[in-house]
């Protein structure tokens, strides 16, 4: 039996909440992040971030820096190769089958609204793939 795991990471750094979600303005037919339900209003004074209104959210500055640091397990591979003795009996020289998986978990997200491996909150995430696997030597 075979178990091989890649585990991407990036540590340290500073990413910033994207331009797009920070103007982004609730309606019927667009979602906002859920950060923007902690924002600043008359019963909300000790919020952490300011009204989505205010004219100073499209420009950068640190208060939009957060840590980089992002943990994903980018792939997962287990295999099995069946006992040449049982294989065989059955007629055949090999058997081995395997299951892999891509992007299966980001462990830590620093922008937890959306995929750290894209640039924007409307972006496509990246695809979780699930494979199976199946060789049969003759």
């Amino acid at each position: 039996m075979d178990f091989r795991v890649n585990i991407g990471a990036n540590i340290g750094g500073k990413v910033f909440y994207d331009s797009k979600s920070r103007r982004s303005v609730a309606t019927a037919l667009k979602n906002v992040p859920n950060y923007w339900n902690d924002t600043w209003s008359v019963e909300n004074p000790d919020a952490k971030f300011p009204r989505y209104d205010d004219p100073s959210i499209s420009m950068e500055s640190d208060f939009w820096a957060v840590d980089g640091t992002t943990i994903r397990v980018n792939d997962m591979t287990l295999s099995y190769a069946v006992p040449a003795n049982f294989v065989k009996k059955i007629g055949i020289k090999s058997l081995r089958t395997s299951v892999a998986a891509n992007n299966l978990w980001v462990i830590r997200n620093p922008l937890k609204y959306k995929d750290p491996d894209s640039s924007y909150i409307y972006d496509y995430p990246t695809l979780r793939n699930l494979s199976l696997g199946l060789n049969i030597g003759f």
